[in-house]
């Protein structure tokens, strides 16, 4: 996949410092960089879908009071 944009914006030249870095964006691994430094996927949704489905579970359980 490759992202770009084009806007009319005026940019200062300034002189580059450190090191270029590379970043790559991946389905196997969420990113990846020119330095070798790969980084997993976050796994936010399936400790969510854990929670959701025991608050279900304790819901379905309860008795209702009139």
């Amino acid at each position: 996949m490759m992202l770009s944009l084009q806007l009319d914006v005026n940019i200062p030249d300034v002189s580059f410092h450190g090191h270029p870095l590379g970043i790559d964006l991946g389905l196997d691994k969420f990113l990846a960089t020119s330095d070798g430094e790969l980084v997993d996927r976050p796994r936010f949704l399936n400790r969510l879908h854990r929670k959701l489905k025991l608050l279900q579970r304790r819901l379905r359980n309860k008795k209702k009071r009139l």
